[in-house]
């Protein structure tokens, strides 16, 4: 019955990662059932465009109560409630901490991402040696197989940064992400490089936090900000063990405000890739 009226529904790829086949399933239970976002987002207290970004994987449902609920409305059968709990059970098994696992999902969709990763070279743009350096300090006691395993995943990662539809990334580097030798010298020359590169090919653009900057918003943390063409920005903080997904309007204009004051101290793109390219040298003197 609700059959072409409004806005077509923007096609949902369901093979993106778990939480995007719930948001496909949702879209196609929805269609089958005759309705449109707008007349199943009236049987709750939500919008459409609540909705739509459930249906797009840009946010989750509450609680397992509102997706058997929402079973119901689109006659699911149950299907619904089942995928759910399997998204769930992977999430909860993921490769990577629980509380990143969520906003991991945002990166496939995400059409610009700012991040600032603190002491750390941004994940997007870090090199196999870089990570393999990382995971094994932060995991003395995993096997090899596991090493290597997480690596690979890693770098599986960086290939939104070459899709068809070029992710916009935007990248705060510490001062202290490019000089501390993670992995030891010869990594650092090769990972300095990696991002100089990705910095001159257009596929990210990188300002330099310098030490002389002294105190600035975001120094006692990691911050990413999740932006999309259709639907509000989402922020991702992260701490030493652990980290959330920042969705309430009011906490994440105050995170963009925090980040764009820490960008605006920063050093503009050009004098960054020299400062990066200084950083290089040092490096290579030293290995």
């Amino acid at each position: 019955m609700g059959r072409g009226r409004g806005r077509p529904a923007a096609i949902v790829d369901g093979t993106q990662s778990p939480r995007h086949y719930w948001g496909s399933e949702l879209a196609r239970l929805r269609e089958e059932a005759g309705l449109t976002q707008q007349e199943l987002a009236a049987k709750f207290p939500i919008d459409s465009s609540h909705l739509h970004r459930l249906e797009h994987a840009t946010r989750k449902p509450p609680d397992l109560e509102f997706v058997e609920v929402l079973d119901e409305f689109v006659m699911g059968r149950g299907h619904l409630v089942k995928t759910y709990k399997m998204v769930l059970r992977l999430e909860a098994g993921a490769k990577y901490a629980d509380y990143f696992a969520e906003a991991l999902a945002l990166e496939p969709t995400a059409d610009r991402i700012d991040w600032y990763g603190g002491s750390i070279v941004p994940g997007l743009l870090q090199t196999e040696g870089y990570v393999r350096a990382l995971t094994v300090a932060a995991h003395p006691f995993w096997t090899a197989e596991k090493v290597e395993k997480t690596v690979d995943d890693r770098i599986r990662r960086a290939a939104v940064l070459h899709r068809s539809t070029p992710l916009q990334m935007l990248a705060i580097l510490d001062e202290a992400a490019l000089r501390r030798p993670v992995g030891g010298r010869q990594v650092m020359v090769e990972q300095l490089d990696h991002i100089a590169e990705l910095a001159s090919d257009g596929l990210a653009v990188v300002q330099v936090l310098p030490y002389e900057v002294g105190a600035f918003p975001l120094l006692d943390g990691q911050m990413i900000i999740y932006r999309f063409v259709n639907d509000p920005p989402l922020v991702y903080t992260e701490g030493s063990v652990s980290g959330q997904l920042v969705e309430e309007k009011s906490e994440v204009d105050e995170s963009i405000l925090m980040y764009d004051l820490t960008r605006g101290q920063a050093l503009p793109p050009s004098e960054s890739l020299a400062f990066i390219v200084d950083a290089i040298k040092e490096h290579q003197g030293n290995v």
